[in-house]
């Protein structure tokens, strides 16, 4: 797959005509891979997707808004679909704020499509005031209608949701993939050490939307290499030293230096609430129940 990554005015060799797949493909859940594959099926000669360096909301309104997936992920996730190319444009407050015509002449002019396939909900324009319609005006326009999993329509909210809620498989069955957190291996105050439980502390590369504070069981990939985990999230009450949620992972049977090692960390399970103990003593006996419930996982 071809990656183009250019700005809005920036001049680039169109590869027109062009099947586009549109939207913010946060998570690149089920609903958007669904979008991808009626791409694919849909051009005549190449099957495009176009994504945004950043996230509309975190550009236009708070560069801390919570996301699913970083734009690198996303570019993977379209070339395991089979897309030919992806269009990668920088995703500045000009950009988004572009008029309904403004961005409708970017997609015929610069990158030469001539079919857009659009999730039902997809807006675009200053104010995401266009539609599906105003793009029929102009293109031939195949729109794909919302997915449901157990009533429930699938979507980046709907995922964040049930992420707020602790239900990680829920969140997952709506992704179509175990949901992926990104960071840096760091020191921390070494507690789980002391308690016979050493953990990772993994500092975040994104503002990811961060599930409800408890105990998870997950794989992470250290240098490309699986490995089980139980995983902390949250602020750790019985310590009290932490203000925010943080990342915690305890890898069973795994003893070697990874400070400064990027750990690629997906949830799977969801064991329990965190919880304020009385006692390190306490904590530690619990650490230690959630260490045998995660070897009993079959994963």
């Amino acid at each position: 797959m071809e990656v183009i990554r250019f700005d809005f005015d920036e001049k680039i060799e169109s590869k027109g005509p062009i099947c586009l797949a549109l939207g913010t493909f946060d998570g690149f859940h089920r609903g958007h891979q669904e979008v991808i594959i009626k791409t694919r099926k849909k051009a005549k000669n190449i099957a495009g997707v176009l994504l945004f360096s950043n996230h509309p909301k975190t550009v236009l309104r708070d560069e801390s808004y919570p996301i699913l997936m970083d734009v690198e992920d996303k570019i993977l996730m379209a070339d395991k679909l089979g897309i030919d190319v992806c269009y990668v444009v920088s995703g500045s407050k000009e950009f988004f704020n572009l008029g309904v015509d403004g961005f409708m002449d970017l997609l015929s002019d610069k990158i030469g499509a001539d079919q857009l396939v659009v999730g039902a909900d997809f807006r675009f324009g200053k104010g995401g005031v266009g539609t599906p319609e105003d793009l029929k005006k102009r293109f031939d326009v195949e729109v794909v209608d919302l997915l449901c999993v157990d009533g429930r329509k699938i979507s980046s909210t709907s995922i964040k949701a049930r992420l707020q809620e602790g239900d990680i498989k829920g969140a997952n069955e709506e992704l179509g993939h175990p949901y992926l957190l990104k960071g840096k291996v760091v020191h921390g105050f070494e507690y789980g050490r002391e308690l016979g439980f050493p953990t990772a502390n993994i500092e975040l590369n994104n503002p990811y939307a961060l599930p409800a504070k408890g105990v998870y069981f997950g794989i992470i990939y250290i240098l490309g290499i699986p490995h089980r985990a139980v995983l902390n999230i949250g602020t750790n009450p019985t310590i009290g030293r932490l203000g925010e949620k943080s990342v915690e992972v305890h890898i069973l049977d795994f003893h070697e230096d990874i400070y400064g090692r990027t750990a690629y960390l997906y949830l799977l399970d969801f064991h329990r609430r965190e919880s304020k103990f009385s006692s390190p003593e306490e904590l530690k006996q619990a650490i230690a129940s959630d260490v045998e419930w995660a070897r009993k996982i079959v994963y």
